[in-house]
């Protein structure tokens, strides 16, 4: 299994993995958080490879199903990333803040924090946007 897929299913089913039946729960925890083989869970619950394999498939495809309604981890990837976007400029505000003092380029280093500030609230207003939509 490749490592993009193994991640996405790790992070629906920590999202959703509460709405799945306790069998397909448990037998995603083992498959993909614990890795387990399809063999080697099947003999732990003494069933076959094909029903691990099924029950793993439903519970994928309930875990599609979920994120295509709520978009859930979407909205929570949007959110990083835009919390990155701000803490990046942040650090830029700080910097040319630190640059001020010692060079006396206030006029100038005030307009640049400004117009930094200025895309950080931007930014930050998209994250509440994206938690009440």
């Amino acid at each position: 299994m490749d490592l993009k897929r193994l991640e996405k299913m790790n992070s629906l089913f920590d999202f959703y993995g509460l709405l799945l039946t306790p069998r397909q729960q448990k037998l995603m925890q083992l498959y993909y958080k614990e890795d387990f083989s399809l063999g080697e869970i099947a003999a732990e619950h003494e069933i076959s490879r094909q029903a691990v394999h099924d029950t793993l498939k439903r519970a994928e495809k309930t875990l599609g199903k979920f994120e295509d309604k709520l978009g859930l981890l979407g909205k929570y990837c949007d959110q990083k990333e835009k919390t990155v976007q701000a803490l990046n400029k942040l650090t830029a505000c700080k910097s040319i803040l630190g640059n001020c003092y010692t060079e006396g380029n206030n006029k100038e280093a005030a307009l640049e924090t400004e117009k930094l500030l200025n895309e950080i609230a931007q930014i930050l207003e998209g994250i509440l946007d994206l938690n009440f939509s």
